[in-house]
């Protein structure tokens, strides 16, 4: 059976509007399908005791700024609906399986295309119509069959089920009973798509990964830190490795630098401006990364020496200071050195793993 994502959402939000164009990006490679659920905003709202963004006049000013900005980088239309905030009943009750059925994301598609690219009344039943016939839907039909009780009866029940689930806002994406509240969570959630859980001797363990460009600037950004800090909140790691290709084997690099040495540039051909000569500390969120010029990882290299697989493993303490090369046993050989090479090399690994 396929995997699959469920997605509240109400037409008032443009968050929703942005992730439902967006999401696809996250599931189509995973093949996991996307089950709507359209919801009355309005009704978690109230059984939560909130207030909607619009009820709060700064709050609805950011929200139209900073869901401008992302439409923007991604080039995605956004112009509000010609009445904000509409009446979305219609436009929900619409949006059903039990209304539009096997069409019913065409629907969603069609409806959000005329209100949040578009801006037509998303609260008005003739505008309604008239996208859904412009789309190739049958609107006279789908807004008719939206003012029958099973309509009114499905939509309530889908309110109450998303509240029973513990969904608050919009949009909400839910996989099995992890709960991704926002645009800013499709990270998370592939994250946790990509999770796999193996048994061996007893023990479950599931094991999660995310890839990432390597891109400086990202990276001064704290791209990694962001994704990481989120997870390390939960308390529920209990092995975090950052791997990156390279030689022959796999590498346990003992002693991370401080320092960026490499002269290659990065995915997007911009060089660090670093050199073995003239090692550069990089940045952490804009600022200088603290901290000492060697740390010691605390993986535990031992038992993962005893692993057999296809390729060796290695423990590689092999660190360039601004003075030599050499094997480094400890801590103590690094004291007062400036970091050039880390065991990872003077390029990604040694400075994100420190």
């Amino acid at each position: 059976m396929a995997r699959t994502v469920d997605f509240y959402f109400d037409y008032l939000s443009p968050y929703a509007y942005l992730a439902w164009l967006c999401l696809p990006e996250v599931t189509d490679p995973r093949d996991v399908e996307i089950v709507p659920r359209p919801v009355l905003f309005a009704g978690l709202l109230n059984h939560w005791g909130q207030l909607g963004p619009a009820e709060i006049p700064p709050k609805g000013r950011h929200v139209g700024r900073d869901t401008g900005r992302f439409a923007a980088l991604r080039g995605i239309p956004l112009r509000s609906p010609r009445y904000h905030p509409f009446r979305p009943l219609v436009a929900l009750r619409v949006s059903l399986a039990v209304v539009s059925h096997d069409r019913q994301k065409e629907a969603i598609t069609a409806l959000y295309k005329a209100g949040w690219a578009e801006g037509i009344d998303l609260g008005d039943p003739g505008d309604i119509r008239e996208a859904l016939n412009e789309a190739g839907l049958e609107g006279e039909q789908l807004v008719a069959a939206a003012e029958e009780p099973l309509a009114k009866d499905t939509l309530r029940m889908e309110t109450e089920a998303a509240i029973s689930r513990g969904v608050f806002g919009i949009p909400t994406m839910v996989v099995e009973d992890e709960l991704f509240w926002g645009l800013d969570q499709f990270q998370y959630l592939a994250l946790y798509l990509d999770g796999k859980v193996i048994q061996h001797r007893g023990i479950t363990a599931e094991i999660n990964t995310f890839v990432v460009p390597v891109r400086y600037a990202d990276f001064d950004d704290g791209e990694i830190e962001s994704v990481l800090r989120h997870l390390f909140e939960r308390d529920n790691i209990d092995l975090m490795v950052t791997v990156s290709m390279g030689r022959a084997h796999f590498d346990l690099e003992r002693f991370p630098g401080r320092r960026r040495s490499a002269t290659a540039p990065d995915n997007l051909n911009v060089y660090s401006g670093a050199t073995a000569k003239d090692p550069k500390i990089p940045l952490l969120e804009g600022k200088p990364l603290i901290g000492p010029e060697f740390v010691e990882f605390s993986l535990p290299a031992v038992v993962m020496k005893r692993a057999r697989g296809a390729y060796g493993i290695n423990i590689n303490q092999q660190v360039t200071t601004t003075e030599d090369t050499f094997i480094a046993n400890s801590l103590s050989d690094l004291v007062g050195a400036i970091a050039v090479r880390g065991a990872g090399g003077g390029y990604l690994s040694q400075w994100i793993t420190h």
